[in-house]
């Protein structure tokens, strides 16, 4: 993220940035820390991690919730249901 003012971002997205533009009624969330005991069967989630020999994946980051943004940058995480 770059070029914060009081009403827009910008963010680099694969090959271009993106200027954000805060709506009158923009919501800001922040994550807290959780545990592997927060998750709960049928929970929606999104999974950072590599991939093991044997197939599975070895996760370094779960992220509760489904993501609430219109468009992101960066790296694709493996979403996983």
């Amino acid at each position: 993220m770059t070029n914060l003012t009081s009403t827009s971002l910008t963010i680099s997205a694969v090959g271009c940035d993106v200027k954000i533009v805060f709506g009158n009624t923009v919501q800001v969330s922040k994550t807290v820390t959780g545990s592997t005991s927060d998750l709960k069967d049928n929970m929606t989630v999104t999974i950072v991690g590599t991939r093991q020999a044997d197939g599975s994946i070895k996760a370094t980051t779960i992220q509760i919730g489904g993501a609430r943004v219109g468009a992101r940058g960066g790296a694709s995480p493996t979403p996983s249901p």
